[in-house]
């Protein structure tokens, strides 16, 4: 019968009856150091990306560029006069109605083109903080991922899809603000979707694609409502040029996003190579943003005359 004096431990350490307190608290802690390195190696990923020199100098083009616009926007919202309005509309309880009709209160205005230097200063900033931290960048690229981009990603482009919303007709802070919500979770749903799959990316193991089917639900709710408000301005003859090419024009763009991650992440040629997406990415975000703060511009003070 075996003796119960002794009970086995993993990695072939023992704690017997006449162990002293010390020698269990150092065999657990070595039992508990083993399964860090042993967790380590699993995770460490080994196939490293190449970099190529072209990915710093496109990082560095943004953030001029980016600059340099942002500036150029602020000067002309900074002499823009035209107002667009915040609302909320909550029940009206003095309504002798039955369910209480909802009542609309302003409670701000604000020149839109303020929204335009907004998102485009958040994407220099973050091409200036890959420039800043290059180590740090390029660690992260290596292994397949980009937090950088996701951060920025998660406020300018949850600030640009609010801009077209608006544009579109959507006037209540509360819409607006699930909007905003809405298009950061779309963007946190991807990143997610980066990062638990860097190592099967880099090692060819089984890939987890929920994170990326998951933020199609916030992605297709916000847009359903943005379609809404626009086709309901379109069919009451209220929808000036400017917002059918704004709103066409961007659904089509943030949906390449999707094609984009999609193709850098099933390996499609040329976007196997981890690097050829970030720069493809870089170019993307920097026409998307461009195009609705110029096109926006435009199109308001051709209004105007």
């Amino acid at each position: 019968m075996p003796s119960n004096s002794c009970v086995e431990r993993p990695r072939g350490t023992t704690i017997g009856a006449g162990s002293s307190e010390e020698d269990v608290i150092v065999i657990r802690t070595t039992e508990i150091k083993l399964k860090e390195a042993e967790f380590r190696m699993m995770s460490e990923i080994r196939n490293l990306n190449k970099l190529p020199s072209s990915l710093h100098l496109a990082s560095t083009l943004a953030f001029v560029f980016q600059l340099v616009q942002g500036a150029a926007l602020i000067i002309v919202a900074m002499n823009s006069r035209n107002k667009w309005y915040w609302y909320t509309s909550f029940p009206n309880n003095e309504d002798e109605q039955p369910g209480h009709q909802p009542e609309s209160i302003e409670i701000a205005s604000f020149a839109i083109e303020w929204l335009s230097p907004a998102f485009i200063f958040m994407s220099a900033l973050e091409h200036l903080s890959t420039l800043i931290f290059r180590e740090n960048y390029e660690w992260y690229l290596k292994r397949s991922q980009n937090p950088f981009r996701w951060f920025e990603y998660t406020f300018s482009c949850s600030l640009m899809r609010v801009m077209i919303a608006q544009l579109a007709g959507v006037t209540d802070i509360h819409l607006l603000f699930s909007i905003f919500v809405m298009a950061s979770l779309t963007i946190q749903c991807g990143a997610t979707c980066e990062s638990v799959n860097a190592k099967a990316r880099a090692d060819g193991l089984e890939m987890h694609w929920r994170p990326f089917f998951t933020a199609w639900i916030s992605q297709i709710a916000c847009w359903g409502i943005i379609f809404s408000y626009f086709i309901n301005g379109v069919r009451t003859g209220g929808m000036p040029p400017l917002v059918w090419v704004i709103v066409i024009l961007l659904f089509f763009l943030d949906s390449t996003f999707a094609i984009l991650f999609s193709l850098q992440w099933l390996k499609i040629p040329p976007f196997d190579d981890y690097a050829t997406g970030e720069i493809a990415f870089i170019v993307l975000s920097f026409t998307a943003k461009t195009l609705l703060a110029w096109i926006t511009v435009g199109g308001v003070y051709y209004d105007k005359t």
